[in-house]
């Protein structure tokens, strides 16, 4: 009996348990459709809201447009457009035109600084305009007294030439009766005569040299001396100047010797023959003038391009600030009125234009005291 009561307990108990199951599943079923009701319902709200507000703002924006299109324009547009104008007008070099924006202040504040720009470029291109106009008067005076220059170096150049040919007719008369009367054609002469003679000879002499350079410049000064480009025989050349220019020196200065130093085997050298010769008497003639004893030397040498020519001496030589100044012409080292040497400053003068005729240098080493050295270097034939 025990035994089935016990059965019986739990049978009702597993009954109980599954009702309770079912109940259970029933009751969530029926909350789980009653959520789901109340979602769809809140969902649906939801949506009619989304489309509500978007067709609001829709509405809105279509409203804004235009107004929002007038206020960009107004603002940023017409602004930006007037500054690009104005920016072509600067381009173009039209700097009168004002820049006047008073929609935005960003805008405005941006066109008074770019006035600003404008009016301080203006400024600066009108200065330099008048910095332009005076520079072209000053060019324009320049080249006027240029020109005046030019015809003044053009008479003063006439005027050495015409005088020169004016001196040298004359002066031709003067040496040759001067030599008659020296031979003794025009009755006998005694030795004091002899030597006034000789001693105006010798300044006749000089004044020759003095005219025949004058000509010669003005020849070479107006583009009308030529060089006729020859072979030359060096040995040849400096034989003749010794020969020419010792009896000066042993008559005027004995204490100074002139001799040559020619190199063994020298071949022919090209250039004009008289204005080599030219050349070279008139360094001697240069040093002959600086130096009251000891020697000077005429060299010709082989170096790499051709044979060196020079004129050595050992006189009082030149300040190093001179040298630079010593090839001018007119120039002298002693330019004072109370100058110990003669001479119008043009023998060197025309040293350096024979010798560039050459496509040469002529070259000047010296020092007060220790004498001086003139040289330069002509091609040979090879």
């Amino acid at each position: 009996m025990e035994i089935e009561g016990n059965k019986l307990i739990y049978i009702l108990g597993s009954r109980i348990f599954i009702f309770l199951i079912v109940l259970t599943i029933i009751f969530g079923s029926v909350n789980l459709f009653f959520d789901m009701f109340y979602l769809s319902m809140q969902l649906s709200t939801f949506w009619n809201y989304f489309l509500q507000t978007t067709i609001t703002i829709l509405f809105g924006v279509v409203i804004l447009i235009p107004f929002l299109s007038l206020t960009v324009r107004k603002n940023i547009l017409i602004p930006i457009k007037k500054i690009e104008r104005n920016i072509n007008q600067v381009s173009s070099g039209n700097l009168n035109n004002e820049l006047m924006i008073k929609s935005n202040q960003e805008f405005a504040n941006l066109a008074d600084d770019f006035n600003k720009m404008t009016y301080y470029l203006k400024a600066n291109i009108d200065q330099r305009m008048q910095y332009a106009l005076q520079l072209e008067k000053a060019n324009k005076e320049l080249r006027q007294a240029n020109e005046e220059l030019k015809q003044l170096d053009q008479l003063k150049s006439d005027f050495i030439a015409n005088v020169s040919h004016e001196l040298r007719t004359p002066l031709i008369s003067i040496e040759g009766y001067v030599e008659y009367i020296n031979m003794g054609k025009l009755g006998k002469i005694n030795d004091k005569q002899k030597k006034a003679l000789a001693t105006s000879l010798d300044s006749i002499t000089r004044l020759k040299k003095l005219i025949n350079r004058l000509l010669l410049f003005s020849k070479m000064d107006a583009k009308q001396e030529l060089v006729n480009i020859g072979e030359i025989d060096v040995n040849k050349l400096m034989t003749e100047i010794i020969k020419e220019e010792a009896p000066i020196f042993m008559q005027n200065k004995p204490d100074v010797r002139l001799s040559s130093k020619i190199e063994k085997g020298l071949p022919k050298v090209l250039g004009d023959y008289d204005k080599i010769k030219q050349v070279l008497i008139n360094l001697i003639d240069n040093a002959f003038k600086f130096t009251h004893e000891g020697s000077i030397t005429v060299i010709a040498k082989k170096v790499a391009g051709g044979v060196e020519f020079a004129v050595q001496d050992t006189g009082i030589g030149i300040p190093k600030e001179k040298i630079d100044h010593i090839f001018k012409r007119f120039e002298q080292v002693d330019s004072t009125s109370k100058r110990k040497f003669g001479g119008v400053g043009l023998g060197l003068a025309i040293v350096r234009q024979i010798v560039e005729m050459h496509e040469a240098v002529i070259k000047c080493t010296s020092g007060e005291g220790k004498g001086t050295t003139f040289k330069f270097v002509l091609k040979t034939k090879n």
